[in-house]
């Protein structure tokens, strides 16, 4: 290959490349709502958020939205109940829970279920695997379903006792207790939760 076809060639990818990174830097824009705390009326705004789809991780903290006075800023987990938005043709529902289970706050977590027994997913970071040098290689995002009795705290469920977990937080439905010793991991958290509520209420 030439120099010239050579010096093109890297052009190319260079052009290709910051293109791809603009486009993920670029702020984008998404038409919801959110309820502040201590009322039940939903305020229509506009969030923001950079990437390539909205970040449920990094919501959890706070979400970027257009207030009362037209100012971009901060929605923090102690100002509002819950926001959510439709993305694509997914409507998502962030509300703010405290967080028992890490760090003692309060966090906006996505709902996967709303009901008498509700389901969040929970995000946080972990250690990725060590490298070919044992040196781990950094943090990635992972999530897992937690669940909610009404107000109270948040349950995790652990894969090894699934089946002992889960038919502890479901003591008070004996019929729903007999499916998850009978079924355990075939059904989802989610579809237990479900389940509780449309059988036992």
């Amino acid at each position: 290959m030439s120099y010239r076809k050579a010096a093109t060639a890297l052009f190319v990818l260079f052009l290709s490349t910051f293109a791809s990174t603009a486009a993920l830097a670029k702020e984008k824009q998404v038409e919801g709502y959110y309820i502040p705390r201590a009322s039940s009326k939903k305020i229509r705004t506009t969030f923001y958020f950079t990437g390539r789809h909205p970040s449920f991780h990094g919501m959890q903290k706070g979400v970027d939205f257009m207030d009362d006075r037209g100012k971009k800023r901060l929605l923090l987990p102690t100002e509002a109940d819950e926001f959510g938005y439709i993305y694509k043709t997914d409507t998502i529902v962030m509300r703010s829970v405290y967080d028992n289970l890490g760090s003692q706050t309060d966090l906006f977590l996505q709902v996967l279920v709303d009901g008498v027994v509700s389901c969040y997913s929970h995000y946080e970071y972990r250690l990725s695997a060590p490298g070919p040098n044992g040196v781990s290689m950094g943090q990635h995002s992972v999530s897992y379903p937690v669940l909610q009795h009404s107000n109270g705290e948040l349950v995790k469920i652990r894969d090894m006792y699934f089946r002992k977990d889960m038919a502890e937080f479901f003591a008070d439905c004996p019929a729903l207790v007999e499916k998850i010793k009978q079924d355990g991991q075939r059904k989802t958290i989610a579809w237990y939760a479900k389940e509780y509520t449309r059988s036992c209420h």
